[in-house]
Parts: C-alpha cells; sequence; structure tokens
C-alpha cells in the first residue's frame, strides 16, 4: 500500500507544481475551480431552537453560507492569484441521493 501512496503523492505535487507555475506565468489566463457542496435538505440540525440552545453567542447555521461567506472573503486573494472559484450548491434528502449527485 505504501508502494502505490509514493507515486501517487508524486503525481500530485507535480499537478500542484503546474498549477502555481500557470498561475505565476506573467499574462496568464484565470484559473476556474468548481466547487460542489453537497448539504443535506431540511437539516433537523438547523431548525432554530436547536440551533440557539446549542452555543448561545457563537454562529451557526449552514454550512453553505459559512462556505460563501470565505468565497467572498478570500474575493481579492483569488484575483491576485489570477484563479476563480464557482460554488455549486447540491441540496440532497439522503446518502444516495449525495452518491447520485
Amino acid at each position: 500500500m505504501k508502494r502505490a501512496a509514493v507515486p501517487l503523492a508524486t503525481a500530485l505535487g507535480a499537478i500542484a507544481l503546474n498549477v502555481l507555475a500557470a498561475l505565476a506565468a506573467p499574462g496568464a489566463a484565470a484559473a476556474e475551480f468548481k466547487l460542489v457542496l453537497l448539504a443535506r435538505a431540511d437539516d433537523p440540525r438547523l431548525e432554530r431552537a436547536r440551533v440557539e440552545r446549542a452555543a448561545p453567542g457563537h454562529p451557526q447555521g449552514p454550512a453553505a453560507d459559512a462556505v460563501q461567506m470565505a468565497l467572498r472573503d478570500s474575493a481579492r486573494a483569488l484575483e491576485a492569484a489570477k484563479a476563480a472559484l464557482a460554488l455549486q450548491i447540491v441540496e440532497v434528502a439522503d446518502a444516495e441521493a449525495a452518491r447520485a449527485a
């Protein structure tokens, strides 16, 4: 198993270096990445009363809100790196639906 991990790690490292080189090249086109977030539809853990009791005063809510906030906060850094992230949120009912998505 360790033998397979070494070539995989080497390949992933080479891919990462190529991406960084492409981003650092002058006049390089913006790299666009797609993010897909699978969110549970009608999550009972996010009912208002339950969220308010869990940790008063601490921000809580759907992960999608946090991801969108992180993307807004990192907009300048992404622009400087000539990268763009497109977020797609897919609500799924259960694990089977998540596998199919």
